[in-house]
């Protein structure tokens, strides 16, 4: 059965009856949960930013360049080309941007680079869920954000 991707400001000019038929003919609504364009880091000029004045940290997987003191949240996603096939590195760009996709609430105000490495194919989900998680917690801290949980 297929779902049909409804995001909020779509449901809001749908009206009632419109949803009500695809809820009666089986198609059930759900909400769009990709990450909102407008909270990806893309530019160019940003993400140097990020690389020259921000700090640093690591994991074992994944290194995170960020720059706190932001406006905004955004996040960014890059893998070396030393992972040879770009099956592999968009595999490794998914992984992390669904765990980082769950998980952003943690933070506020910040630019993040998440560079992922190899093992990120290697290793199961839930190792590199927390491993990410770890992470942001520590740069919430650092961001002196009352959201960190520890």
């Amino acid at each position: 059965m297929g779902f049909v991707h409804v995001c909020a400001q779509e449901v809001a000019e749908l009206s009632s009856s419109v949803v009500d038929v695809l809820v009666e003919n089986g198609l059930p609504c759900r909400r769009d949960e990709r990450l909102p364009k407008e909270e990806r880091l893309k530019k160019r000029k940003e993400i140097l930013e990020v690389f020259t004045k921000g700090k640093t940290i690591s994991g074992n997987h994944m290194v995170i360049h960020y720059l706190t003191g932001k406006p905004d949240r955004k996040a960014g996603f890059a893998v070396s080309k030393k992972v040879k096939r770009k099956v592999d590195r968009n595999r490794i760009k998914r992984r992390l941007r669904e765990i980082y996709r769950r998980e952003k609430w943690r933070l506020n105000n910040v630019h993040l680079m998440i560079l992922g490495t190899e093992g990120v194919l290697h290793e199961d989900f839930r190792t590199l869920y927390h491993e990410l998680v770890d992470l942001l917690n520590k740069i919430a801290a650092d961001e002196g954000d009352s959201t960190a949980v520890h």
